[in-house]
């Protein structure tokens, strides 16, 4: 008999449940009544379901309503905070046989998230959460994730806005003032910047709608993979227009090398980056840099790399203790990278370099359909002879003294197969110096050619050659004049000297190679008496 008792009032139970849940389910409007009024509870903002609400039964009880808005705060002159497409969640039915919404599992797809300031410089965030009875449950007991959803930062006043456009946010769940695990999938800019950018971490709310996110772990690659970067360390967020972030105790890799960092980002018209770097080590190859630079000329104007560039205000600095292990090996090196509205900036301060000591700043200009680049180059030489060699050039001349040069990028040319190069002029001064492959031979080393007092010539950088113009060299027993060229290809050697010592005249040729030049020479002429 009290088995029999218990099954009946378990009947019962569940019939007056049913009866109840089902009275509900076929109740639309009052179904919209709970949602909004358990979001109002949790945020102190009323909420809109415009569209149909609808109920399904499995797999698990879950509602979702469409065109669903976020009023902003009363009295506010700008756009609703929140608003999506569709949500999608999952409820418990004892808690909805009860009047209340207790959400899991929460999707929502086509969010749109409006952070404005208007002109009373009020925030579309003020008050949000503040109003929240106590004992109320939280949000969420389980996941929630944003897919398609955008992010607008807009200032009335400053008449200034930013998006973030995400693929797809998770949530482990969301409680007011609590920690909560995060997860980011989208990316910047409009064309992307990135191939693909993944942001995870602890996301612990702040005062005024901030937060900082904890043991953050940043994944991006740009140019179809041929930049990889990788950031951990802390971020902090700031919400209210101007959108700030920044991040503390930073490391980077950037494809296979590692940076300490602390940066700040500022949201904007003209978004705002600062970073510090510093590294005791970054193995490159700077000549392959060096052409990289140039290949910027031939870059697309809708990469990843190039809407960055343009798009972003930055100032940017690294200091290494080393850079490159062999070649071009730079010393106690730093390099500033600054944009302001496209135009780009590259120094290098007086750094040490094998056989002296060198500064170079390099201006790219990407407001042009075709980014115009150029740059100036000054070297302090102590042993040219080493310079060279780092230059991957034959040793052919030594020496102390010191090389200016303005270069530009000369473009990619399709005819005859080229790839953009560095192109410029400048100058050379040694004093002392040899040159080293006309002393090589014992055949030129009586020659007198060798060892010089001083030398001076116009350089000439261009796509295929280098040449020494206007050469005069002081040597002790007479003066060398004319000019030295070379292919860059094949070190082919060209020019044309003049000898005059003693009372004579002598015109020379050059052939040959650097490595192994041949000298043409005419007999020599006696020259008139003075």
């Amino acid at each position: 008999m009290r088995n029999t008792f218990i099954v009946v009032a378990a009947a019962a139970i569940m019939m007056l449940g049913i009866l109840g849940s089902g009275v509900i389910f076929l109740d639309e409007q009052r179904l919209k009544s709970l949602v909004a009024q358990h979001v109002e509870n949790q945020t102190g903002r009323r909420l809109e379901i415009r569209g149909p609400l609808r109920v399904r039964l499995f797999p698990g009880l879950r509602i979702s309503a469409e065109q669903v808005l976020m009023l902003p705060p009363e009295g506010f002159d700008g756009p609703e905070l929140f608003s999506a497409d569709r949500i999608d969640m999952q409820v418990r039915l004892l808690a909805l046989v009860r009047s209340r919404v207790e959400a899991s599992d929460v999707r929502l797809s086509g969010a749109r998230i409006n952070l404005h300031t208007d002109e009373q410089g009020r925030s579309s965030l003020e008050g949000l959460g503040r109003t929240r009875p106590a004992g109320v449950a939280d949000w969420t007991s389980g996941p929630v994730t944003l897919e398609n959803a955008t992010l607008s930062f807009s200032d009335a006043r400053r008449g200034v806005g930013e998006v973030l456009e995400m693929e797809r946010i998770d949530l482990a769940g969301v409680a007011p003032g609590r920690p909560v695990e995060f997860r980011f999938r989208g990316n910047v800019e409009e064309p992307a910047a990135f191939d693909m950018l993944e942001v995870d971490g602890l996301l612990v709310p702040a005062a005024n709608g901030g937060a900082r996110l904890s043991n953050m772990r940043l994944l991006g690659s740009m140019n179809q993979g041929r930049y990889r970067i990788e950031v951990r360390g802390n971020v902090s967020y700031s919400a209210e227009p101007p959108m700030q972030l920044g991040l503390d105790g930073g490391i980077v890799h950037f494809n296979e090398h590692r940076f300490l960092i602390d940066a700040s980002y500022l949201a904007g018209e003209r978004p705002y980056l600062t970073a510090a770097l510093a590294t005791d080590m970054f193995d490159v190859d700077v000549l392959a840099v060096v052409q990289k630079l140039a290949e910027l000329a031939d870059e697309p104007a809708d990469s990843g790399l190039m809407t960055a560039l343009r798009g972003f205000d930055f100032d940017l600095s690294m200091a290494a203790g080393r850079v490159a292990e062999l070649g071009m090996v730079l010393s106690d090196a730093r390099f500033d990278l600054n944009g302001r509205e496209g135009k780009v900036v590259l120094s290098m301060p007086t750094t040490r370099l094998p056989g002296g000591m060198g500064a170079a700043e390099v201006i790219l200009d990407l407001r042009r359909q075709r980014p115009a680049i150029s740059a100036q180059l000054n070297l302090e030489v102590s042993r040219l002879e080493s310079l060279l060699v780092a230059l991957r050039l034959e040793p052919f001349l030594d020496g102390a003294g010191r090389v200016n040069m303005d270069l530009a990028v000369s473009p990619a040319t399709a005819s005859e197969r080229l790839a953009a190069a560095w192109t410029g002029r400048g100058e050379i001064e040694m004093q002392p110096g040899e040159w080293l492959f006309l002393v090589g031979d014992p055949d030129q080393r009586q020659s007198g050619l060798g060892a010089f007092d001083r030398m001076h010539a116009k350089l000439l950088l261009g796509s295929q050659s280098v040449l020494a113009d206007e050469l005069s060299i002081r040597m002790a027993d007479g003066t060398l004049t004319g000019e030295i060229g070379f292919a860059l290809s094949d070190r082919a050697l060209f020019g044309s000297l003049q000898l005059q010592e003693q009372g004579r005249l002598e015109l020379i040729s050059l052939a040959g190679t650097l490595g192994h030049p041949i000298l043409i020479r005419t007999p020599p002429q006696l020259l008139p008496a003075e």
